[in-house]
């Protein structure tokens, strides 16, 4: 039994050995310049080599009495590293998601203003005569539906659904943006549903050019009650997101969301107090 602890213990300062030899070669940065004491075995370690650990980049000193490490800063942890790359990847990806939503929107726009096209056009078959007088040509075009029910409440249903669209797209922006000018928000309110109006007519020119004339006074009723809609958001987007936050999150979740009171220089509701929309 003694000799397995006798053992025991040489392992152990091996081990102990080859961590001093690694602090040794670590690169030397400055010396610990005010009392700090070891939380293992209380020994002051002012004045000792504060050294860069190369895999965490963290500054460590050692102590001279256990060989226990500590970092040089209180706040300097393995976690801080990990945390700023974190911080990074989540401003990487609320970029991305501030950029993904307007694409998304536009998208949702010209797929409404397809399914227009696709309700009121239909596939007919047309036979014609071929190059070679005894043959036959068939091919299919498509051509507008005479039959179309419930037409007005259809397209009062679609520019129901893209004045919403438009209404999100305005509200997010004056939520998720705060440092733009109010100025930016009605250029987006009015520049997005022309875009999109926009790049629908373009590919309706180029691959079915016969459904413009119609399709285009369609697509333009579109923009225009995304337009008319989204415009007031741009005045009261930030105070209906204010009554949300008051209505739906306690007051001790409401400090993140702070800036939607002070950035129109109002002060944020206490606990108990008024609702400053």
């Amino acid at each position: 039994m003694p000799t397995e602890i006798h053992q025991e213990s040489d392992r152990a300062g091996a081990a102990s050995d080859a961590r001093r030899d690694d602090f040794d070669a670590w690169s030397a940065v400055a010396t610990v310049e005010l009392d700090r004491f070891c939380k293992h075995c209380g020994y002051n370690l002012r004045t000792q080599v504060v050294r860069r650990q190369p895999v965490t980049d963290i500054l460590m000193a050692r102590c001279p009495e256990c060989a226990a490490f500590h970092a040089a800063s209180e706040s300097a942890t393995a976690s801080r590293p990990w945390l700023h790359r974190l911080t990074v990847l989540a401003a990487i990806v609320w970029m991305v998601f501030l950029v993904g939503v307007p694409v998304a929107l536009t998208g949702l726009t010209i797929a409404l203003n397809g399914v227009i096209l696709d309700e009121f056009t239909t596939y007919r078959q047309v036979t014609t005569a071929g190059a070679n007088p005894n043959t036959r040509v068939t091919r299919y075009v498509t051509v507008v539906r005479t039959d179309v029910q419930h037409h007005d409440a259809f397209i009062a249903l679609l520019a129901t659904c893209a004045a919403a669209l438009a209404c999100f797209g305005v509200m997010l922006a004056v939520v998720a943006l705060p440092h733009w000018p109010r100025v930016a928000y009605i250029a987006a309110a009015v520049g997005m549903p022309i875009l999109a109006a926009s790049a629908f007519l373009i590919d309706v020119s180029f691959n079915q050019p016969q459904h413009f004339a119609w399709v285009s006074r369609y697509t333009l009723l579109l923009a225009a009650a995304q337009i008319v809609a989204a415009t007031p958001f741009t005045l009261v987007g930030r105070p209906l997101a204010r009554g949300m936050v008051c209505i739906l999150l306690p007051t001790r979740l409401r400090n993140c969301l702070a800036y939607l009171w002070l950035v129109d220089g109002r002060t944020p509701p206490a606990a108990g107090g008024r609702l400053h929309n």
